[in-house]
């Protein structure tokens, strides 16, 4: 295996382990957009003509869904490339209601999203990750990805 291929394995390998809800992976896409030079433009503000002073761009959606496109050289007649992928993993999700304090343990229902390999999650600690919603100190609405490793 050539040392470009173990750099690229790699590469993936920390993009997985920094992907572990689609909310996550859609931070860390467009975190590499912008490592690769295409600028966010802001998706509720977008204009046309903003789209064409840009060579190349990206731009996001309810934090889950990252657009990115690059003109060709010759502008827009020449063609526009759109770069597109389907973003999601089965797991069980937490469902909106409180937790149940049973001995020493909390327990939260949950539901299957997806077709996830349930036995995969047999005898195993399991960890809760995720966008929350919580009100700020000013009263509004606010989301913070989190992840709790720990069981």
């Amino acid at each position: 295996m050539s040392k470009i291929q173990r750099e690229r394995i790699s590469d993936l390998f920390s993009f997985l382990d920094r992907s572990i809800t689609p909310f996550h992976a859609a931070v860390e896409i467009e975190n590499r957009l912008s490592a690769a030079a295409y600028p966010k433009l802001d998706l509720r503000k977008l204009r046309s003509d903003e789209l064409r002073e840009h060579q190349r761009a990206q731009f996001s959606f309810n934090q889950q869904a990252v657009f990115a496109y690059r003109r060709g050289s010759q502008g827009l007649r020449a063609g526009l490339r759109i770069f597109v992928a389907h973003n999601d993993s089965p797991a069980l999700q937490i469902k909106a209601c409180p937790m149940q304090a049973v001995e020493d343990y909390y327990l939260a229902e949950t539901s299957i999203y997806g077709g996830p390999i349930l036995q995969s999650y047999f005898d195993l600690p399991l960890g809760v990750a995720g966008r929350v919603f919580y009100r700020d100190n000013a009263g509004k609405i606010a989301n913070q990805l989190i992840q709790l490793s720990a069981p």
